[in-house]
């Protein structure tokens, strides 16, 4: 606990619900926070950037809306940012039992999605996660601090260099489908107990945008775990499960769009 006061410099009103309690570091997620996990608790630090600072905007809009933490405590001290929430409880949605159950990891995936497109997005203060995205791609551009090489080549095979994909999805965005969007719906953000979804983590993307833009990043997430990309393979991907259970038909190049959109994140 001493590493969290000296190290991370935790300020006490944060430190008061966390003293005494042992907590592990998540290693599972891709953020560049750090981020501890306690029994009941998760407590992420971070700098200030757009992502954290929607992270409550988000929070402020869906908190009756949607199953999501409650923040229990937030602050902001010399551009780092600490923030303490609930934590949900049960699985996230990539555990091995539900990798290892095709059927059933495709039901709740369809499940997390419908709770999402079920959220009024009319009334909501929220941005919009495409344009959020394009803007800061944009700048990471200009400030080269993105790097093509580093790319997913399987997305981005196509293009020559990131100016080309900017270019192409400026040129080619589809027509407006605006719904709530989570804008990181990998299947380690949906969190599941007893065979049901609980819940959605990482929601400093959360706006609104496509209903593809969901689909495309759970699409992948969900195939790239079965094949084996991240460890274990699984048996029974199917190309067209996931779209099915929700009644609409499979858009490759949608699917493609929205991956690219994805890779302006670095």
């Amino acid at each position: 606990m001493n590493e969290l006061r000296e190290i991370y410099h935790v300020p006490e009103s944060i430190m008061e619900y966390l003293d005494g309690l042992n907590y592990k570091v998540d290693d599972i997620g891709k953020s560049n926070s750090n981020i501890f996990i306690f029994d009941d608790y998760i407590l992420k630090i971070s700098t200030l950037s757009f992502d954290i600072e929607n992270e409550i905007r988000v929070y402020n809009n869906l908190k009756d809306k949607l199953p999501i933490s409650d923040i229990i405590a937030y602050e902001v001290i010399d551009e780092r940012v600490y923030i303490l929430k609930s934590k949900l409880k049960g699985k996230m949605l990539c555990d091995d039992s539900y990798l290892g159950n095709p059927k059933l990891l495709f039901k709740l995936a369809s499940d997390a999605v419908k709770l999402l497109w079920k959220v009024d997005v009319k009334k909501l203060d929220l941005q919009n996660t495409y344009d959020t995205i394009m803007d800061f791609g944009k700048k990471c551009l200009k400030e080269k601090t993105i790097d093509y090489d580093n790319s997913d080549k399987t997305i981005t095979f196509k293009f020559k260099n990131f100016d080309e994909i900017v270019d192409y999805l400026e040129n080619n965005k589809p027509q407006e489908d605006y719904v709530l969007s989570h804008g990181d719906l990998c299947l380690t953000n949906i969190i599941v107990e007893n065979d049901e979804v609980v819940g959605f983590i990482d929601l400093g993307l959360t706006g609104i945008s496509h209903r593809y833009h969901d689909l495309a990043i759970l699409y992948r997430s969900i195939k790239y775990n079965m094949e084996g990309r991240y460890g274990k393979s699984y048996d029974g991907f199917e190309e067209n499960a996931l779209f099915d259970l929700l009644g609409i038909e499979k858009d490759d190049k949608l699917i493609e769009y929205y991956l690219l959109v994805d890779e302006l994140l670095g």
